[in-house]
């Protein structure tokens, strides 16, 4: 029953209540934006402010005292006076942990009827996903050739393609697993251009990271407050997505955009 109470928490992560990324949220239907209002951020007039309580003493591992030395307005020594009234400032912070093991143990049944054996799907799917990467990391090391990667990668598609179509026809399979396979299937195709185009990976890290700065800006300014402002954010952020790939100084770009706008000349191409 806790494994059941796990794989059903899981089940609910998405985006917005967890560090998945926003790729990873499969049918989630996104609320709808709300409209502005004209109240300014932060706190508003008359709200009480929230605090977190202190911590007893006795929980309190250990204590720091910071004596000021001098005088803040006309330096004189205050080594020797006593203290006053102290403001208390609580720190937590998370102890170091070991790395946390998992074992997946695939037992092997066979069927009454037939005698077939079987393992279980899902385990199986992640090791052949496993190998299919390792042909990929081998390719990219130079070990192996292009023609190479395809040939040995063949057989782990047809392996997971069979055991998505397990997946599907098993009455005993969960609506969301039913679910992935039948969308993984649909893409099946274009989970393997990596193997016949140049220039394409088989994950989406490169556009996770091309976005990644602009989210941390957003969750750090919380965004822009008019519509001129999300323009001038959105190109400027292009912008400097462009110029860090194409390893074009920005500043120095931009400078010579703005002299030029000012002459009344063309803009100075974007390039390195």
């Amino acid at each position: 029953m806790t494994r059941i109470a796990e794989l059903e928490a899981q089940g609910k992560q998405n985006s917005g209540n967890s560090s998945k990324s926003p790729s990873s949220d499969m049918g989630r239907k996104r609320k709808p934006p709300v409209d502005p209002s004209d109240r300014k951020r932060g706190g508003q007039p008359g709200h009480a402010g929230q605090f977190r309580d202190l911590a007893p003493s006795e929980e309190v591992d250990e204590v720091v005292d910071q004596d000021p030395s001098v005088c803040e307005d006309c330096g004189e020594s205050l080594e020797q006076e006593p203290r006053l009234e102290a403001f208390v400032r609580q720190v937590t912070e998370t102890p170091w942990y070991k790395a946390f093991v998992k074992e997946f143990r695939l037992w092997l049944k066979a069927c009454p009827k037939c005698g077939k054996t079987s393992r279980g799907q899902g385990c199986m799917l992640k090791l052949a996903s496993d190998r299919a990467f390792h042909l990929w990391h081998q390719f990219e090391r130079g070990e192996i050739t292009r023609n190479q990667l395809i040939r040995r990668t063949r057989p782990i598609q047809d392996e997971m393609r069979q055991r998505l179509a397990i997946i599907l026809e098993e009455p005993g399979t969960t609506k969301k697993a039913r679910g992935t396979a039948k969308d993984l299937l649909r893409q099946w195709d274009s989970l393997w251009t990596y193997l016949r185009r140049n220039g394409t990976v088989p994950t989406n890290n490169a556009a996770e990271l091309a976005v990644r700065k602009a989210v941390l800006w957003r969750k750090v300014s919380l965004g822009a407050d008019s519509e001129g402002g999300c323009r001038f954010v959105e190109r400027m952020l292009t912008i400097a997505g462009t110029a860090r790939k194409r390893g074009i100084n920005l500043l120095d770009w931009l400078t010579r955009a703005l002299q030029a706008k000012i002459e009344n000349i063309p803009a100075p191409a974007f390039r390195g």
